[in-house]
C-alpha cells in the first residue's frame, strides 16, 4: 500500500480499527509505523479476517469498538 493512501486518514477520526489477513495486518502496521506515525498512534486494533462481506465488517467494527469503550470505560450509549 503506497504510504500517502494509509496517511490520508481523516484528522477528525480519534479511533481507527484495521482488519485483513494477518499478513496483511502485519505488513500494514510495519508500513504504518515506519511512514505515517500519526495516523499508526490512532490505530487501536488490528482484527484478522479473511473475505467478510461488507455488513460482517460493519458489524465486526462495531462488535470490536463497544469492547474497546468499555474497556477504556466510555459511557456505552442504550
Amino acid at each position: 500500500m503506497n504510504s500517502w493512501v494509509m496517511c490520508a486518514t481523516r484528522d477528525d477520526i480519534a479511533e481507527i480499527m484495521v482488519s485483513g489477513s494477518k499478513t496483511a495486518l502485519a505488513d500494514f502496521k510495519h508500513d504504518a509505523d515506519k511512514h505515517c506515525p500519526q495516523t499508526a498512534k490512532r490505530i487501536v486494533g488490528y482484527e484478522p479476517v479473511d473475505h467478510p462481506s461488507e455488513l460482517q465488517l460493519i458489524a465486526l467494527a462495531r462488535q470490536y469498538f463497544l469492547r474497546h469503550d468499555r474497556m477504556s470505560g466510555t459511557p456505552i450509549p442504550s
